[in-house]
């Protein structure tokens, strides 16, 4: 049965929808709400500072890396990992794919036709990784991208390679990649949340966390994971602020 489990998909990503939303509509409050406190004198001035910097920008800046990130998941995927992605436009061109990655393309095709998918998803194949594993990646149906490691291939025959394809194309069809995104980047807007009182604790227990929150930030920057590493250098920059001005 086509799109057998998408109903229940389609709620869950009519909820986080919903979810990122408000985040991105408290950021922007936030950062109005300090806007209007700058004029209205000195310690009002640094609450509006404070919304601005810890709350407002940081959702702000979670909305459109969040949105970036969801329409550029394929592109993203293939320059992080080493996947060979084959064109089924040049499949005819002489020597430029194998066997295998002809037939691969051409199975893809045909399951994604069953499937009931508008378009074809891109087809790669994740090079130096002997795991057998597939996974599927992608915001929507028509924009989506299913993988297959040497590993898989190698490993098992064409009948098994099919039916590891035919369920990650399943994934595609009912939305659970679309959901996966949509959840982890509510996940992350939850921790922005969180966040925003670790910044009253800057303010008043000091240096001792701000250090802490700087060393985790180079952690975070360190991995790769800005997103994180961004928030918590601005958490340190909010409280060098309210010292500098606690001590004028």
């Amino acid at each position: 049965m086509k799109y057998r489990n998408a109903r229940g998909n389609l709620a869950v990503i009519a909820i986080m929808t919903l979810f990122c939303l408000s985040i991105f509509s408290y950021g922007v409050y936030a950062s109005y709400h300090g806007l209007q406190l700058f004029q209205q004198g000195t310690i009002n001035f640094i609450v509006g500072l404070f919304f601005l910097i810890c709350i407002g920008i940081p959702s702000i800046y979670w909305a459109v890396s969040t949105i970036y990130r969801y329409f550029t998941a394929v592109p993203s995927h293939i320059n992080q990992r080493q996947i060979r992605v084959i064109n089924p436009h040049l499949l005819h061109e002489k020597g430029l794919y194998s066997d295998t990655e002809k037939w691969l393309c051409t199975i893809v095709k045909e399951l994604s036709s069953s499937e009931g998918l508008p378009k074809n998803p891109v087809v790669g194949i994740e090079l130096c990784d002997d795991n057998p594993n597939a996974y599927a990646v992608g915001a929507t149906r028509s924009y989506a991208m299913v993988v297959a490691t040497t590993g898989l291939i190698k490993q098992l025959n064409q009948s098994q390679v099919a039916a590891v394809m035919a369920h990650e194309l399943g994934h595609i069809a009912n939305l659970d990649t679309m959901a996966k995104t949509l959840l982890c980047a509510a996940l992350d807007g939850v921790m922005l949340i969180l966040f925003t009182p670790m910044m009253l604790i800057v303010w008043y227990f000091g240096r001792f966390v701000a250090l802490l929150m700087l060393a985790a930030g180079l952690i975070y920057g360190l991995l790769g994971n800005w997103q994180h590493a961004t928030g918590l250098f601005i958490g340190v920059l909010v409280w060098i602020i309210l010292l500098s001005h606690s001590q004028i």
